[in-house]
């Protein structure tokens, strides 16, 4: 009996057809809780960004390995190749495209290159990215009449939800209509970080007009 009470005490979880649901003295004060995937980040979303971007100003090697990160992953970035048959119109395509990508950014900074890396570390810091699509007018002067803005995910506020009286559903500042498709996403028009932020001004923005990149990993 004495080695039977010994074994039991090195056991390490008890009463459970899985040692990892068991109540033993290595799991007694494991706090996992049981929540949705967009309960799940509500809590702690924010936090955890803050403190990437943190690590990575503050970390020289976190710094040095999400570049090398983001260069493996791009590389030279998208170049697409037209397949026009017709050799004077496909190199018009693509002296079209050469043009674009120099004037892509909606902020005037990078080349279309240079936002595929861009957007790409936001989503390795922040776990997600978002990119507008502006569509400008003819007399902007500009060889395609559209440039992408690329926004932090901070600009779709993750507390904001409701239900809309049309019967959409808005989780996390993404709307949803009945079949559980996204419709829109509500986006702050500054960086709620910004001095002058004022949380009162928010835009309703149609889906098509938003990319929104991550990586899932869990369903819903």
């Amino acid at each position: 009996m004495k080695l039977i009470r010994q074994l039991k005490r090195l056991l390490p979880f008890k009463n459970a057809a899985y040692t990892a649901a068991g109540n033993g003295r290595r799991a007694k004060n494991w706090y996992a809780p049981n929540l949705s995937p967009n309960d799940t980040l509500k809590a702690d979303l924010g936090k955890l960004q803050a403190r990437s971007r943190a690590a990575i100003r503050n970390d020289p090697w976190a710094a040095s390995g999400i570049t090398k990160l983001v260069s493996n992953v791009i590389g030279k970035g998208i170049t697409p190749k037209s397949l026009i048959e017709n050799d004077r119109l496909r190199i018009q395509v693509q002296d079209l495209f050469v043009e674009w990508s120099a004037e892509s950014d909606a902020d005037g900074l990078l080349s279309f290159t240079g936002q595929q890396s861009l957007i790409t570390r936001s989503m390795f810091e922040a776990g997600e990215c978002f990119v507008r699509l502006r569509p400008r007018r003819l007399e902007d002067g500009l060889s395609v009449p559209l440039q992408l803005q690329v926004l932090e995910s901070e600009f779709v506020p993750i507390h904001y939800n409701q239900t809309l009286p049309c019967g959409n559903v808005i989780k996390g500042g993404i709307e949803f209509n009945r079949l559980g498709q996204r419709v829109a996403y509500w986006m702050h028009r500054e960086h709620p970080a910004e001095f002058s932020f004022d949380s009162s001004k928010l835009a309703r923005i149609p889906a098509d007009d938003v990319l929104h990149v991550f990586e899932a990993l869990r369903p819903g």
